[in-house]
């Protein structure tokens, strides 16, 4: 009877590089299409969830959501709508205002669902 030999089937140093080195660009490029896709769905999302808009009201400290339990005294500055609706405030110039003033804002309006205060959205005023 004849010795078979078995060939094992090995790879040479450089060519167990070269196949890393495809795996790594191979995993490279499908984290860079996931993370394009979130940025791309992120983006899509935010501009559906936003609508100009033009409310007229009083600056005030917003009311939180939850009023169980020991309350802070931190203000975060908001405007009360004439029809009672609270809304959060970015890029508001309240040293042209102050406190319990009326005003009329015209800007961005996102929705805010993790916000701890009672708000509609958050409007980002146009200066």
């Amino acid at each position: 009877m004849k010795k078979q030999t078995q060939k094992k089937s090995t790879l040479t140093t450089s060519r167990q590089w070269v196949v890393v080195t495809c795996l790594m660009v191979v995993l490279f490029l499908f984290a860079f299409a996931v993370y394009a896709a979130d940025m791309s769905w992120t983006a899509g999302k935010q501009k559906a969830d936003s609508s100009d808009v033009s409310v007229s009201g009083q600056t005030v400290c917003l009311p939180h959501k939850s009023t169980d339990g020991p309350q802070t005294e931190e203000c975060a500055i908001g405007i009360k709508a004439n029809n009672g609706d609270y809304y959060g405030v970015q890029n508001l110039d309240m040293s042209m205002t102050g406190m319990n003033a009326s005003v009329k804002v015209h800007g961005t309006l996102t929705s805010a669902p993790e916000s701890k205060y009672n708000i509609v959205g958050m409007i980002w005023v146009e200066r």
